[in-house]
């Protein structure tokens, strides 16, 4: 058995964790908002996070306590989360959520620039591709035309 002042530590450290896993939820939480569309990015997602979650609360209780699983462990853990969603979500997700858009936006502004770069030069590579031809259609009508008469071939007699 552990003392009573192992046990109120690794209370805090439980409570931490589940603070921890809200702010990491409310990250998630704004980049879905902001980015993910469609319901299989969503589960998908939710379960990349899920997995992570308790992966590193597993490691959390591992650190704190050597992996054992008490009552007070899930206790903590639940008001960790309970008291980060009362005091702490609401402004973090605007925040979160506010972030993501910005940078996506930021984003989309490159990416419209980048098409709109590769569309003028597409533009200017279809025009220089036209002059070309018309150059060099124009450059073999002068010169068939300043070829002496005798030499140009009469291709009606078959030879």
């Amino acid at each position: 058995m552990t003392s009573v002042d192992v046990q109120v530590a690794v209370l805090l450290v439980t409570v931490l964790l589940g603070s921890a896993v809200g702010l990491a939820y409310d990250l998630y939480r704004g980049l879905r908002r902001a980015a993910i569309r469609g319901r299989g990015a969503t589960v998908v997602g939710d379960l990349l996070f899920w997995s992570l979650a308790t992966w590193f609360v597993f490691r959390g209780l591992v650190f704190g306590n050597g992996g054992e699983l008490r009552m007070y462990v899930f206790a903590g853990t639940a008001a960790g989360l309970y008291l980060y969603f009362q005091l702490a979500s609401p402004t973090v997700l605007w925040a979160v959520t506010w972030f993501w858009r910005a940078v996506f936006a930021v984003l989309r502004l490159i990416a419209t620039g980048f098409r709109t770069v590769a569309r003028g030069l597409g533009a200017a590579w279809s025009a220089v591709s036209v002059a070309g031809a018309w150059a060099k259609s124009t450059a073999a009508r002068v010169v068939t035309a300043a070829r002496p008469p005798w030499t140009h071939r009469d291709d009606s007699k078959g030879g």
